[in-house]
């Protein structure tokens, strides 16, 4: 296990309404980690599916992973708050894993549409 400053277990179990869905922290010189450059990641399928987790190192107490020297990529989408994507789920695929990602609530009053 990786000892560490960083914890997300607040966050990650305490949020009111479910608002942290993924929890990931790049560590670019390897000060947080006290080791190499990195991520933490949270064990969530949407990040796990494209590393091997295996690779990673838990942190104590932390309810995360640190992963030495990966580059992960960063994707922002842009999802219709429209009514008819209610249940509609995101895959996301690297033409060799994929994960599913839920669309979530819909925050805003559906009254309104």
């Amino acid at each position: 296990p990786v000892s560490s400053r960083i914890s997300a277990c607040w966050g990650i179990h305490s949020s009111g309404d479910n608002d942290v869905r993924t929890v990931v922290i790049e560590d670019m010189d390897g000060s947080l980690s006290g080791s190499s450059p990195g991520f933490f990641v949270q064990d969530e399928p949407s990040v796990t599916s494209f590393i091997d987790i295996t690779n990673c190192q838990m942190v104590t107490d932390g309810c995360l992973h640190f992963c030495e020297n990966i580059c992960l990529r960063l994707g922002i989408v842009s999802i219709s708050q429209d009514l008819t994507t209610r249940n509609f789920n995101m895959h996301i695929s690297d033409g060799t894993n994929t994960a599913s990602v839920s669309r979530g609530k819909i925050w805003f009053d559906e009254k309104q549409n």
